[in-house]
């Protein structure tokens, strides 16, 4: 079991991991471990962990509470329903006026 907690904007976030051994207990907790602390469009360190489903499928994604934008995760094959975050700069996206969405 490996237990990861992590700071995300003003909420600290706890994950635990059960893999058959370490290294997929990393690979598990890789999204928490690689969660962004500043929003790729504007800097800010406001950033919100979120959820959302549309047309059966879910989606995980970091948003940033100051100008709106969001970056999603990606899901590995296997093992299944591990998430790895799409975190570099251009991931970024702003839709709208760029205020936050709901």
């Amino acid at each position: 079991m490996l237990e990861v907690i992590r700071l995300i904007g003003d909420s600290n976030v706890k994950y635990v991991a059960n893999g058959k051994d370490l290294k997929e207990e990393i690979l598990m907790c890789s999204w928490l471990l690689q969660a962004p602390t500043t929003c790729g469009a504007c800097g800010a360190v406001d950033i919100s962990l979120q959820g959302r489903s549309a047309k059966d499928f879910l989606f995980a994604e970091f948003r940033c509470n100051k100008c709106g934008a969001k970056t999603t995760m990606g899901e590995y094959k296997n093992p299944k329903g591990v998430l790895f975050v799409k975190n570099k700069r251009e991931n970024w996206q702003k839709w709208g006026n760029g205020e936050p969405q709901e």
